[in-house]
């Protein structure tokens, strides 16, 4: 994702009564930049974002948060603070809590949460260079494209950094 770049299918929202699922084909392993990218536009819709990453991202994930713009910071915290009632964004590993009551979700890492109904929107972020990611993507695109109640897209980044959804 490019800050600046046409992102447009952030903003759109599915039905109300339906999850939608937003499936981000990245082109390498940087998780922070697109998720500080989300986070920006989750937080200026009045939502909140509760991010699942591994624990090993947490330094650099959070890093990105409070620095990707030069004029503004995203306040945020993880689960080794205390705050989280009045935190807009979470970072988590445990992906049985929801420690803000967050209506969107990131997922990385192939991380998801129980019960993921629970949720508005979910941006499923994955390395576009792991096998394992692909893999791992493709099972949960299938198990949630057949539910009833979700939509799910895909957005590829290309050569540039740009983001264009895949039919």
């Amino acid at each position: 994702m490019n800050e600046g770049k046409d992102t447009s299918q952030l903003s759109e929202h599915a039905e109300p009564d339906l999850l939608q699922i937003d499936f981000y084909h990245l082109r390498n392993a940087d998780l922070a930049t697109p998720l500080a990218i989300l986070a920006h536009k989750t937080v200026a819709s009045g939502n909140k974002l509760l991010i699942l990453a591994q624990k090993d991202s947490h330094v650099a994930i959070s890093e990105r948060l409070w620095t990707f713009r030069p004029d503004s910071f995203l306040a945020h915290a993880a689960d080794e603070n205390e705050g989280h009632e009045h935190a807009q964004i979470w970072l988590t590993s445990d992906v049985a809590v929801n420690q803000i009551d967050a209506r969107f979700l990131a997922l990385t890492a192939g991380l998801e949460p129980p019960e993921i109904q629970k949720f508005d929107r979910v941006f499923n972020l994955f390395n576009g260079t792991s096998e394992l990611a692909i893999s791992t993507a493709r099972d949960s695109w299938k198990r949630w494209s057949g539910t009833a109640d979700v939509t799910c897209r895909y957005f590829a980044q290309d050569d540039q950094g740009r983001w264009s959804q895949k039919k």
